[in-house]
């Protein structure tokens, strides 16, 4: 292999290895651009999660298949009260104690409890 055959050799490889890193770097700049174009459209719908508000809340619950009313007790407020947010539970829903404290899929509950 003479001298120019050997340069000649050493600049393709050169320039083979350049144009696998621009097809890298292309690659790695259109996939940062996607998710900086994903982020700023989730910053700008909205989609940002808000601080919860604090104090006493009220919701609406939809029963699912095999909730009890101490699972969706201890859900919204803890163990920390259990036993006093019950006594609410039913409070703010009297037809739980028409149906002995019986809860149904579909039925909805009305959720009163505090937020810190």
């Amino acid at each position: 292999m003479t001298e120019l055959d050997w340069k000649i050799a050493k600049a393709a490889r050169r320039m083979r290895r350049r144009r696998e890193n621009h097809k890298a770097i292309r690659f790695l700049t259109k996939a940062a651009a996607v998710i900086l174009l994903a982020g700023a459209a989730a910053m700008v719908s909205g989609a940002a999660p808000s601080p919860e508000p604090s104090g006493k809340i009220t919701v609406e619950h939809t029963v699912k298949s095999g909730e009890t009313l101490w699972s969706i007790a201890e859900k919204y407020c803890g163990d920390t009260y259990i036993m006093q947010y019950m006594d609410t539970l039913k409070k703010n829903n009297p037809a739980l104690i028409e149906h002995k404290g019986q809860i149904y899929p579909g039925q909805v509950i009305r959720l009163t409890y505090e937020r810190e």
